[in-house]
């Protein structure tokens, strides 16, 4: 089974459990499942290589936050509650993917967020 098909088959578990590990006090639950649901995607698209999703992410809705006053800080925490919910659902044996792709994209966040 490749990746993609794997994500995609736990869609639904994935977000379940990405949006239950968000912190209630940084955003109301609707704008949590916003933020999953459009990781989800870019995650899957990126396993399907496919990384338009994840440039034009990067590129539209980071700046966005940013304008809009959300905190660096506020963003990388999401970040990485989303990333090690991900992992908890996976097989563990593509781990090592998502790791690399989630380090890649924090990298990529942090990069975006300094330069607008």
């Amino acid at each position: 089974m490749t990746l993609h098909k794997h994500l995609r088959d736990r869609h639904e578990t994935i977000v379940e459990t990405m949006v239950a590990m968000q912190d209630r006090a940084m955003a109301p639950a609707a704008e949590a499942r916003q933020f999953v649901l459009g990781f989800v995607r870019l995650v899957e698209a990126a396993a399907g290589s496919d990384l338009g999703p994840r440039d034009e992410y990067l590129e539209t809705v980071i700046p966005g936050l940013r304008a809009s006053g959300f905190q660096l800080a506020s963003t990388v925490d999401a970040m990485t509650r989303s990333a090690m919910a991900l992992v908890t659902v996976v097989d563990p044996h593509y781990h090592r993917w998502i790791i690399d792709f989630c380090g890649d994209y924090s990298r990529r966040l942090i990069r975006m967020w300094g330069a607008v």
